[in-house]
């Protein structure tokens, strides 16, 4: 059990992303599913364990690199839908879920001066084709 104040937790995401190889708007339409699921012991206050919010994006907009001043540069638009999948009590002070549904659209911006095997190493993935799809970078809640 944490001493007093103290919280231990484990978690861990599944995340599947698919993006077609149609164009629109000049980018690659895609979706992706990620999947949370966490154990949280917050000593005296309570325990939970299961299975997260899971997030939907059925829209994303993944435009190819551009080059300005030597860096590469990505962006990416996404419509992001959190699903309360997760387990939630009221009477419970330490929850896996939020009980809510929410809405997240943003606009990242990724780039990087490194060579494509260490850019692909750090957080994007690469189809068959060539195309990438990035997910590190500043990213804006609109």
């Amino acid at each position: 059990m944490p001493a007093a104040g103290a919280v231990n937790s484990i978690s861990g995401l599944t995340h599947i992303a698919w993006l077609s190889s149609k164009q629109f708007l000049g980018g690659w339409y895609g979706v992706e599913v990620v999947v949370s699921a966490a154990h949280v012991n917050a000593g005296a206050q309570g325990e939970a364990g299961g299975v997260g919010a899971t997030t939907i994006a059925p829209f994303i907009l993944q435009w190819p690199e551009h080059r300005v001043l030597g860096m590469a540069i990505d962006q990416r638009v996404t419509v992001d839908f959190d699903l309360p999948t997760g387990q939630y009590s009221r009477a419970s002070n330490v929850n896996i879920g939020d009980n809510a549904f929410t809405v997240h659209p943003y606009y990242a911006v990724s780039y990087t001066h490194l060579d494509v095997y260490k850019r692909q190493s750090s957080g994007c993935l690469r189809s068959q084709s060539g195309r990438r799809l990035c997910t590190t970078g500043v990213a804006a809640k609109l």
